[in-house]
């Protein structure tokens, strides 16, 4: 049962927490990078040749809007797309040395806002929040 006090306690939280990590999705080097332009290339930067339709799919969004994020990253000088000389329709994306960099930096800067919040708690208490977000996780991607 889901009592309306749960629900604004929840969301709450939700609006304090969300204010701490949506520095997350601001870029130092580049300001006019979108969340979806950092998550872009933090997926390339994990998964070296990635093609479209798998970004597509770990974006969570349609080819079109991943060809538009990544035709602006190209135009950017942050990602390249390399044509397989074997199937030209396969188009892999790979970051060049300034995309590394700005998704190594993002990437660090993550891992510092995620440290320094979960340094509030006890070792027991990260386990018991981590357990919980990754249940409802799961949770959430089976609906």
């Amino acid at each position: 049962m889901v009592t309306e006090e749960n629900i604004n306690r929840f969301l709450e939280v939700l609006e304090s927490v969300t204010k701490i990590f949506a520095s997350i999705e601001y870029c130092r080097e580049d300001p006019s990078l979108t969340k979806y332009d950092l998550f872009a290339l933090d997926v390339i930067y994990n998964q070296k040749g990635i093609i479209m339709s798998q970004l597509a799919k770990k974006l969570i969004v349609g080819m079109s809007t991943a060809t538009g994020i990544i035709d602006k990253l190209v135009n950017k000088n942050l990602v390249e797309r390399r044509r397989n000389h074997d199937d030209r329709r396969l188009v892999k994306l790979m970051l060049n040395t300034r995309g590394n960099e700005i998704a190594i930096s993002h990437q660090n800067r993550k891992a510092e806002i995620v440290r320094q919040t979960l340094k509030l708690l006890s070792l027991k208490d990260q386990e018991s929040l981590i357990s919980i977000l990754e249940k409802l996780s799961r949770k959430i991607r089976q609906k």
